[in-house]
């Protein structure tokens, strides 16, 4: 599994925002990693070097909504940003949907593992979910 460096530069306040509200419901909805998000969110919201994501992955553009173990948000090219903390999901996804690309999952740009503050999450970049017809 590919793995980012650590973010170093600050946020710029909108994608600050956007961010810690997705964060914020995660802490409200999740009783299994509130307290990880909750003592590492400043941290990681500091250090992400959002010029860089923006670069390589596109433009945060909105929350979408949240899980038990994560946070999502859409990106202006229409891609999809999840910030995870579910150690499954993360490296199932990496194998069946980027590397072996399996007919009939969603379509996997990439999965990261980076530095939460001073915990781990996984960054998962892809193609919005579509309901498949048979």
């Amino acid at each position: 599994m590919k793995y980012l460096k650590r973010f170093n530069e600050s946020t710029s306040s909108d994608v600050d925002k956007i961010l810690r509200k997705g964060f914020k419901e995660l802490i409200e909805r999740s009783h299994i990693v509130s307290d990880q998000v909750e003592d590492n969110m400043d941290k990681f919201i500091e250090e992400f070097d959002v010029e860089k994501f923006e670069n390589k992955f596109g433009k945060i553009k909105e929350f979408l909504g949240v899980g038990v173990f994560g946070s999502v948000f859409s990106l202006d090219n229409g891609k999809i940003f999840k910030i995870t903390f579910d150690f499954h999901e993360a490296p199932f996804l990496y194998e069946y949907c980027f590397l072996k690309k399996t007919p009939g999952f969603v379509k996997v740009d990439g999965v990261w593992k980076i530095k939460f503050g001073d915990t781990n999450a996984y960054l998962i970049v892809r193609d919005p979910v579509r309901v498949l017809e048979h």
